[in-house]
């Protein structure tokens, strides 16, 4: 505002003088000369400030309008290879409730699906296009629609759902290998309809491991097709004893330095026929139960009452899987990525 103000005060003092010059008694020709050159320098000046304050304004606006941080500088980038993209097809989170499925063909085309809203349809793919692997991992993307090219760039690979930053517009959310169309729905829907869990819990499963968890998803795509991190992710961990017992982590929230120790115990079990497991804690219960195994990328997505979360379990390396998994949201939160 400052920024605007002082130049307006200024082209008001000038305007001024101009009408005050204008005004004055013309008192021989070379004293209208030099008036005339007044008026002419003043006027002259007000334009130029104008154009100034103008200038500076719209670029203000397009500054603040622009408001993206480029996620690209601020973190790792990771060259996929030909297999990531050819061996499945991949599915794009596009909007809020909607993805479409892309196809990169190992020969070059490739093939794209209409934005669909559906929970349980794979929609079918028709001819869109060519792609090409750039050599330091990176896919060039050329529509025949609008015949324009675009290089997107891995910026996260974290999970099922990979960050990909095209060389101009928003980041998008692409989810690769075999689960990748149910872990979208997942996302997208809470469940998957086009692939029924068929794992359950069992005690054998559930005894003696300690687990380390975090909501599902932790990024989400808004409704005008920007991924945003998912301010709800909460993450933490939990011990089934063998006895019966649990104790867990407080629930640590996305962007804070992860308490990983244990300060809350309960009660667990499993019903080994319809495979939910229970966990009793301060007298609520939670009940689980499996949404789908994606040993890629994951091990466990988990359907509970307190919402979908996503589970690791190997002894040596679940904490740095999930610090790996959360940082992807907390990337998008230093980056004021909203």
């Amino acid at each position: 505002m400052k920024k605007v103000a002082i130049p307006l005060l200024f082209i008001f003092a000038i305007l001024s003088l101009t009408l005050t010059a204008c005004g004055g008694t013309h008192d021989g020709s070379n004293g209208n000369i030099v008036e005339k050159m007044a008026i002419f320098t003043l006027m002259a000046l007000t334009v130029f400030s104008i154009f100034l304050v103008l200038f500076d304004g719209s670029k203000e606006r397009s500054n603040r309008s622009s408001g993206k941080v480029d996620l690209i500088q601020h973190g790792s980038t990771y060259p996929l290879s030909a297999t990531d993209l050819t061996g499945y097809p991949v599915y794009v989170w596009d909007y809020r409730s909607s993805f479409h499925k892309i196809v990169f063909h190992p020969d070059g085309p490739l093939m794209k699906s209409l934005s669909v809203s559906t929970n349980g349809l794979d929609p079918a793919v028709t001819v869109a296009g060519t792609w090409v692997l750039t050599s330091d991992g990176k896919v060039q993307v050329t529509l025949n629609s609008a015949w324009t090219t675009r290089i997107y760039t891995c910026i996260s690979m974290n999970s099922s759902a990979v960050l990909m930053q095209p060389d101009f517009g928003l980041a998008e959310a692409w989810y690769l290998g075999s689960g990748g169309l149910a872990n979208i729905q997942i996302s997208i829907f809470g469940y998957s309809a086009s692939n029924p869990a068929t794992m359950k819990f069992t005690s054998s499963l559930v005894s003696g491991r300690t687990v380390y968890w975090a909501t599902y998803p932790c990024i989400v795509v808004t409704s005008s097709g920007e991924v945003a991190v998912n301010y709800e992710t909460t993450y933490g961990m939990i011990m089934f004893n063998e006895d019966g017992i649990l104790t867990k982590s407080i629930d640590n929230k996305i962007g804070s330095t992860p308490n990983y120790t244990p300060s809350i115990s309960g009660t667990w079990s499993v019903d080994d026929e319809s495979g939910v497991l229970s966990m009793t804690v301060s007298g609520f219960t939670t009940v689980a139960s499996i949404l789908a195994q994606e040993s890629e990328y994951c091990e466990l997505l988990v359907s509970t009452t307190a919402g979908n979360r996503l589970w690791y379990s190997d002894p040596t390396n679940a904490p740095g899987k999930l610090a790996a998994y959360i940082s992807e949201g907390c990337r998008l939160v230093q980056s004021d990525y909203k």
